[in-house]
Order: structure tokens, then sequence, then C-alpha cells
């Protein structure tokens, strides 16, 4: 667990990416050497944390990227540098939301320290550069990354055994057919699209699975607010909030085919093929 996470949302009011930046140098360093072909796998920010450790391991065969946190989508996230000079003023102002914690896979309450500190590391990730094989994973409707971001950063990587998945909607242009689209509609479990969070999870896990325990309705301060109503799965996002009544999809409905899909990707970067 990187530093802050896991514990309580206020445990990241005083941290310092080089926190997060040393736990996975130190993390490298003892685990590359115990293997012959050693991977980078993260999610989010645990995937751009990736990116800027990864040449620390001679034997890195390829890194998996799920998600990869290279730009964010809210337009503020470029002004933390600067509000945060004004959150001295009370302890409240530290914060831009303040929830009640109902679900122990994630804070729900989020300070404006530890924002700033993941756009620094996103804006120093996207700059990178590597020629070691990468499988990137991402959801074209992501509310949290800012997907052209990824896609850019994926065509600008030259190693041929480079892949992507993306998953949407409707095509888009891949003049280079470089990146697998697979659909993100799920009529018959009303997906219609897939949220940030939902690709590394399996259907059949206990809380956040198709049948699991959460149902992700936060993002309405009425509780009472899609009482009653047709309820739709995706990424929320303002298009969808005004469209439909959303419960944020919680798993990725194409999961078998992601892991064969690493799985593949692994045995093709493997020194030993």
């Amino acid at each position: 667990l990187l530093p802050g996470h896991g514990t309580v949302p206020g445990d990241l009011l005083n941290i310092h990416r080089k926190d997060w930046l040393n736990t996975l140098e130190t993390a490298i360093l003892a685990t590359a050497p115990m293997v012959d072909d050693f991977y980078l796998g993260g999610f989010s920010l645990g995937a751009a944390l990736c990116i800027l450790k990864h040449t620390l391991a001679d034997n890195l065969r390829g890194m998996i990227l799920l998600a990869p946190g290279l730009k964010a989508r809210n337009p503020i996230a470029p002004l933390t540098e600067i509000i945060r000079f004004f959150t001295w003023i009370s302890k409240k102002a530290k914060w831009y939301q303040i929830s009640d914690q109902t679900d122990y896979t994630k804070y729900t309450s989020f300070a404006y320290n530890p924002a700033y500190q993941t756009y620094k590391i996103m804006n120093a990730a996207k700059k990178v550069k590597t020629t070691v094989p990468l499988l990137l994973i991402a959801s074209e409707d992501d509310e949290t990354i800012d997907i052209s971001a990824v896609i850019q950063y994926f065509e600008r990587q030259p190693n041929t055994k480079n892949k992507m998945i993306l998953y949407c909607k409707n095509p888009i242009s891949n003049s280079q057919n470089t990146i697998e689209q697979r659909s993100s509609v799920y009529s018959n479990h009303n997906i219609i699209d897939f949220s940030h969070t939902c690709i590394p999870i399996a259907p059949n896990n206990p809380y956040l699975g198709e049948h699991g325990a959460l149902l992700d309705f936060s993002h309405y301060h009425n509780k009472e607010t899609h009482k009653d109503k047709e309820i739709r799965l995706g990424a929320i996002t303002a298009n969808n909030l005004l469209s439909y009544t959303m419960q944020r999809l919680s798993y990725n409905p194409d999961f078998d085919y992601m892991i064969h899909t690493i799985n593949n990707f692994i045995d093709s970067s493997d020194s030993s093929n």
C-alpha cells in the first residue's frame, strides 16, 4: 500500500509524492532480483508511478497499465498548486469533498494536497518514453482521467509489441490499427459504459462484483434520488447523470477476456520465448 492509503483520508493531508515514489522504488529493488522476468502492473496513479520508476529493473519485460493516470479529466487539476496555498485558513479548507465513509475499498473524502501530488506525478509520467513493451487497458468514458492523453501516450511509444484495449460505446478512428476496441455496452445488464474504477474488478468479486454488496450511489447527495427508478450502470459523467439515474459500475464484465490478453502479453514478452 502506498503511504496515506488504506488507513484514513487524513493521512494524505501531509503526504508528498516522493513518499509514493520511494515506496515503489523499495519494492522494485527488493523484488526484481528474485525472478528472471519482472513485470510492473499498476492501476490509475499506480500506473503512472510504474512509468516513472520502470528503469530500476534491468529484467523488466513489460508493464501492464490499467486506466493509467496521465492527465486528470477535471479542469481544476492544474489549479491545485495554487489552491493548496490557501488551505491554511482552516482545517476544512484542506478538503474539496468530505463525505461519510461507506465504502471500505476507497476513500470518499478528498483533500487538495494528494490531488496536487497526483497532478505532479501525472505531468511527469506522460512525458516518459520507453522501449519496454506496454499493455494499456482503459475506458473511453473514464470520468477521472483524460482518455485522449492516454491514447496519445500510447501512440508515442515505439515498441512494436505494445498493445492497447479501449472500452468504448462507439468506434473511434484508429489509423494505425494498434488499439483493440471492445464494447462497453452490455444492454442485458443495463451497462451503458465503463467507469474509471471498474476495469480491474472481476464480476464475481463478493463486494464490488455483479452481485456484490456495494451499490455505489455516492454521487447522489440525496439518498432517495435513485429509489424506485430504472438504474443504468456506468461512468459518473455529466452527460450520464443528465440522461439517466446512475449507479457507478464497479466491475468489469469483460474481465475474463482482459486476463486472457494480459496472459498473452506476458507470454509474448517473456525472455524465454
